[in-house]
């Protein structure tokens, strides 16, 4: 929106990040394994995933041959929370 009477900056800046700002160290990604692990596949059940095979991803002139994993869930499931503790529902 354009405020005619404004008077200040014309732009801000913004820092740039690249995904090597988000790498996780070794230990930082056991210690996210070891908390996180239990949880998920105690919360989670085999029925909410498809297994859809192998499928090609593209990204910067690179292709990928990945695992396509689909994770549906009904609204009811949504909506319960599923990932919530349990005994906090």
């Amino acid at each position: 929106m354009f405020y005619p009477f404004y008077d200040g900056i014309e732009s801000l800046e913004s820092a740039q990040y690249s995904l090597e700002d988000y790498k996780l160290s070794e230990a930082e990604q056991e210690a996210l394994q070891s908390r996180y692990s239990t949880f998920f596949m105690d919360s989670l059940k085999d029925e909410y995933f498809t297994d859809n095979g192998k499928v090609d991803y593209e990204h910067s002139d690179t292709t990928l041959s990945l695992r396509e994993l689909v994770m549906e869930l009904s609204p009811e499931e949504a909506a319960a929370g599923i990932l919530a503790k349990k005994g906090a529902r």
